[in-house]
């Protein structure tokens, strides 16, 4: 005759065997699905384009036209210019007589690109394909401000 196992060494060996059938999964398979697909690349933003972009005065070429403290674009040649400030020499003659000359500093933006020079009063320059011509150069009294703003007559032209 088999001896028989005590009555508390079958529990915990049921419960033993439960547990392990419990951890293990009972036996049965479990299917994952699949990691769900990368989603694409955003589009690359657009480049950023000072004369698209630009929503202020557009003036056309070859005819004069006056900048002050907002920019302006120039159609055609697709370019943005600045004043960035007006510099003033003041000279003394021998017969006593003052003569004041400006120079005008200015920016100029075509697409991502942008240069800044100086140009005196009928002083021309190439930049971006476009000739920047002064014709002008000036300020006026502004008595709500109590300042003098400056401005400056520009022509340009594609070339």
């Amino acid at each position: 005759m088999t001896p028989r196992l005590p009555f508390t060494f079958r529990i915990v060996l049921l419960l033993t065997a439960i547990a392990l059938l419990w951890a293990c999964g009972g036996g049965q398979v479990v299917d994952v699905p699949p990691p769900p697909p990368k989603p694409a690349a955003p589009p690359p933003p657009p480049k950023a384009d000072a004369y698209k972009d630009f929503e202020g005065e557009r003036v056309v070429p070859k005819e004069v036209f006056r900048l002050r403290a907002k920019a302006k674009a120039v159609a055609v040649v697709e370019i943005v210019i600045n004043m960035v400030k007006v510099e003033w020499t003041t000279r003394e003659t021998p017969d006593g007589k003052q003569i004041k000359e400006g120079t005008a500093e200015l920016i100029v933006k075509k697409g991502e690109k942008q240069r800044r020079f100086r140009l005196e009063t009928d002083e021309s320059k190439t930049v971006y394909g476009a000739k920047i011509t002064v014709k002008g150069v000036g300020e006026n009294y502004d008595k709500s401000r109590m300042d003098y703003l400056p401005w400056v007559d520009l022509v340009v032209e594609p070339g």
